[in-house]
């Protein structure tokens, strides 16, 4: 194994688990991240003379050769070709001044055990140079420019929540639109996903959908063949990043104020003018206000079935329901 200069990044990851190692590939596994895996102090000491990485994750309790020992005998290895780098040390050790502890014994930063696979990324992110990690930048949500889009940390939330909720039905009418080259509603749907994910932070996700936009548009179809698997699939990526954002707290319909029946039934019947109309920005708008209600039980089918055709930017199928429904809001 010899040194050369790598366009992924490489990181170094020390655990005598194997199963921990397998473990830290798993969470990685969507990365072009190059993994070299070793179970011991010794064998990495080894590493660290031939390759230089780009980042290192070292277990703290190991048999003959702890972290922090392998950490001090590698910083005074004369060979060693990792002066710099950053090492984050993996451990179960959730005392308050852990961290603190580390950063004086020389590591760069710290994650607990078991690894979370989102925090993990965000460290990433931080210590490797960008364009070396461009399938994690894929994911990565700017939370202070989402902030600022949304205005306040309750509206961001909702506007998260339904992007979430949304995802597996624009994911599944994209490629529907792709597959049956319907170009005019893939334009259609890649324009809402741009001006939605721009909103939460989702800015490679937000940029590329404006390009494929605009090579829809131009009818450049060999490019959109091109680029929109990969598209898709990282828009499903998206559903992790977002959850860890959200966490478990998630606001109950309980705690909302209900809407009342005219100005809901009003609001239907703009979605369906907006909709013929083809204006889906003012369509995102009233779905956006009516997430902030809760909705009274006899209109909850309506409700609920329109997500996810709004979603999908589905104009007949929206066309259709509020059809059906016509008397019931009049």
């Amino acid at each position: 194994m010899t040194d050369t200069n790598q366009t992924k990044a490489r990181i170094l990851a020390v655990d005598d688990t194997e199963i921990n190692l397998i473990a830290l590939k798993g969470l990685l596994k969507n990365s072009d991240i190059i993994i070299d895996a070793v179970t011991s102090g010794d064998e990495a000491l080894k590493l660290i003379t031939k390759v230089r990485y780009d980042c290192m994750l070292i277990d703290h309790k190991m048999p003959n050769m702890s972290g922090i020992e392998f950490l001090h005998n590698m910083n005074d290895n004369i060979n060693n070709k990792n002066k710099g780098v950053p090492a984050i040390v993996l451990s179960a050790n959730d005392a308050a001044d852990a961290k603190d502890m580390y950063l004086r014994e020389g590591f760069t930063d710290f994650i607990n055990k078991p690894v979370d696979g989102v925090k993990l990324e965000e460290l990433l992110l931080k210590y490797i140079p960008s364009n070396k990690l461009k399938s994690l930048e894929v994911k990565k949500i700017d939370y202070d420019m989402a902030l600022t889009n949304c205005g306040d940390e309750d509206m961001l939330k909702e506007i998260m929540e339904n992007f979430l909720i949304s995802i597996d039905a624009r994911y599944e009418a994209l490629k529907q639109y792709y597959e049956e080259e319907d170009i005019k509603n893939y334009v259609i749907l890649v324009h809402s996903i741009k001006s939605s994910a721009r909103l939460i932070g989702a800015m490679d996700i937000s940029n590329r959908a404006a390009y494929l936009e605009e090579m829809g548009n131009k009818g450049e179809i060999e490019t959109i063949n091109k680029l929109t698997p990969d598209f898709l699939n990282d828009l499903l990526e998206l559903k992790v990043r977002i959850s860890s954002i959200l966490g478990e707290d998630k606001d109950s319909d309980n705690a909302k104020k209900e809407i009342d029946v005219e100005s809901l039934k009003e609001a239907f019947r703009s979605l369906h003018e907006l909709v013929e109309a083809f204006d889906f920005d003012g369509v995102d708008s009233i779905m956006d206000m009516l997430e902030k209600y809760a909705i009274p039980s006899e209109y909850e089918d309506i409700y609920n079935s329109l997500i996810p055709l709004v979603a999908a930017v589905d104009i007949d199928g929206i066309n259709k329901l509020l059809d059906s429904v016509k008397d019931k809001l009049n």
